[in-house]
């Protein structure tokens, strides 16, 4: 009788054993599949960030270039206004308009007549 339960013992641990092999077996094959999916989805998504990342640069790139270049036209367009500045700063035109007025007069009168022909010109009216 001891044999009989002794055998029996032993299937019971052996079938015990076989399915604990066999559950660690299919869990460990669960998590392999969950985690090479989870790699998947982290190396697509890597590389979609690489993607960003190299855009954002190429875009960065492209606006310090743009910065640059209207930088420099900013510093073109000032020049002539630093000259004007310059000029009226050096000349006090009341004093020269009191003392000379025929020769401030044609001046003016050149120059006001020459802005009235860009203006005419911008607002698509140019007569020459």
């Amino acid at each position: 009788m001891f044999r009989l339960y002794a055998g029996i013992a032993l299937a019971l641990f052996l079938g015990l054993a076989v399915w604990a092999g066999y559950t660690f077996y299919t869990d460990t094959q669960d998590r392999i599949q969950t985690l090479s999916q989870q790699n998947a989805e982290l190396t697509i998504a890597l590389n979609q960030e690489r993607e960003i990342v190299r855009k954002m640069r190429v875009f960065q790139e492209s606006q310090n270039r743009l910065s640059q270049e209207l930088n420099e036209a900013l510093l073109e367009a000032e020049s002539p206004l630093q000259e004007l500045e310059r000029t009226f700063s050096e000349n006090n035109f009341k004093k020269l308009a009191s003392e000379q007025p025929a020769l401030i007069e044609e001046r003016i009168n050149i120059a006001t007549d020459q802005l009235f022909k860009e203006i005419e010109c911008v607002t698509g009216n140019c007569s020459e």
